[in-house]
């Protein structure tokens, strides 16, 4: 089983004293061994004798001024 999804960002233009809304960039830490990450697509064909679990996975989003970090936990049953 594959499971892939994509990291969406939004960076208002209010949110920034010039009104000028910047790139935001993502990179990822804490990927299973086989999963991958672009910058914006996440994919992990899970392997067959993977351990049942949570596989926590950081994202962190930044756009040069302001970052976050945003966890998403990947179950497998």
């Amino acid at each position: 089983d594959t499971v892939e999804f994509e990291v969406k960002t939004l960076n208002p233009a209010d949110q920034h004293e010039e009104g000028v809304a910047y790139p935001v960039t993502v990179t990822a830490s804490g990927l299973p061994v086989g999963a991958s990450f672009d910058g914006r697509v996440f994919s992990w064909a899970v392997p067959s004798d993977a351990e049942s679990g949570e596989y926590p996975v950081v994202f962190q989003l930044s756009d040069g001024l302001n970052t976050a970090d945003k966890t998403a936990v990947i179950t497998v049953l």
